[in-house]
């Protein structure tokens, strides 16, 4: 099977990559296996709301980029302790929707590798009751493209603490199913690196096949779809259904990333007006609509009751 090295890092980059492999690059027989790895980073399904599933909080504090890809499926936490495979394929009524047959050659490597991995549910691979892998997939014209994550060494508090969402949403978004994660790496001799893993993946399902060299215009098309899209808030958290957020103080309706209605409880009527006319409009988040109080001089206390509101 043709294969691609990339070795590149940023996830807005490498969303965009794979987008641009399934859409635009021209591949004989369709057919591309590669693996790749991205810095630490939020990945959410296509139909997914940002707001409903990521703890925005915590991401922001920690500086985590959240990207919109275009496969459906969960919410899912990368970093360098995780390894991504794609396949690009014929789209076929065979292939789309076939989670098991793409994951079995996955699977086979790793029990080569004495790691008892198996196939569970729809789309996942599981050590026991652990989850390793979970996986998702996207079709264009002819072609399809499934992906999957591998937890080696990922930094799981981290992934538990990025993905909780917010339970006081409700949309009509497709939500995670959250389940417990375990390391491929606890299965493996304590040499066992994820090189390892990488090496043995690409022996077994790219061996002694063909090489694909990228053009220059392949990745200056790649990085024009990275700046005009993956890095947009549109695209990233606009794309999210639109919801409404309730709490003992505050019901905003939040579309396109935007809020278009408010309602303000317990404020005096002339400043609740104020408030909300200065909002309507604005994007949902935290460190906005801070700023937007901040420049009204609103009372730092009531400020932050709004905030807490808003955002908790």
């Amino acid at each position: 099977m043709k294969t691609i090295i990339n070795d590149n890092t940023d996830p807005y980059y490498n969303l965009a990559f794979e987008e641009y492999l399934l859409k635009y690059f021209p591949l004989e027989e369709n057919k591309l296996f590669y693996l790749w790895q991205n810095e630490p980073s939020i990945i959410v399904g296509r139909n997914q709301n940002v707001f409903e599933e990521i703890n925005l909080r915590e991401t922001t504090k920690a500086g985590i980029p959240i990207v919109r890809r275009i496969s459906g499926g969960g919410t899912v936490y990368h970093d360098l302790g995780n390894l991504n495979f794609t396949f690009l394929a014929p789209y076929s009524k065979e292939n789309l929707n076939n989670y098991r047959k793409f994951t079995e050659p996955i699977i086979k490597v790793l029990r080569e590798l004495n790691i008892p991995a198996s196939f569970y549910g729809k789309s996942d691979i599981r050590i026991g009751t652990k989850k390793i892998s979970g996986n998702a997939q996207s079709f264009y014209l002819k072609r399809m493209l499934h992906h999957g994550t591998l937890l080696f060494d990922t930094n799981l508090e981290n992934l538990n603490l990025f993905l909780t969402g917010n339970s006081k949403i409700s949309s009509k978004s497709v939500r995670s199913n959250p389940s417990a994660t375990a390391n491929i790496k606890e299965y493996t001799a304590n040499h066992f690196q994820i090189s390892d893993l990488y090496q043995a993946l690409m022996e077994s399902i790219a061996f002694n096949d063909s090489l694909i060299q990228l053009r220059a215009e392949d990745i200056a098309a790649v990085n024009k779809l990275r700046r005009e899209k993956y890095l947009t808030w549109e695209w990233n958290y606009g794309e999210s259904p639109e919801f409404i957020k309730r709490s003992e103080e505050a019901e905003v309706v939040v579309k396109e990333g935007k809020i278009i209605e408010l309602r303000l409880k317990g404020l005096p009527e002339k400043l609740n007006l104020l408030i909300r006319n200065a909002l309507l409009g604005k994007r949902y988040f935290e460190a906005e609509i801070k700023k937007t109080l901040a420049n009204m001089k609103i009372d730092e206390g009531i400020s932050e009751r709004i905030l807490a509101s808003l955002f908790t």
